[in-house]
């Protein structure tokens, strides 16, 4: 087994912190926002479901990048 230095963890960790803080904001901010409670579900909803697909998207990122951290040779092919 290779070493680590517990440096990707740390990036792992701030990333989903920064996805879970956006989450958490723009809930709260929709759920202060003066709009009728099944618009506001409606939005939160939508709005979910594109985070859900962007969290996807920047899980594969970073799991590429961290096997291009671990297996230089073949990332540079």
């Amino acid at each position: 087994m290779g070493t680590c230095d517990g440096h990707h963890d740390n990036m792992g960790g701030l990333g989903i912190g920064f996805i879970l803080g956006t989450v958490v904001g723009v809930a709260v901010g929709m759920l202060y926002a003066p709009r009728p409670g099944a618009e506001t579900r409606a939005m939160l909803y939508d709005k979910a479901d594109e985070v859900k697909e962007k969290v996807g998207e920047a899980v594969d990122v970073v799991k590429h990048k961290i096997e291009a951290l671990h297996h230089p040779a073949e990332s540079a092919e």
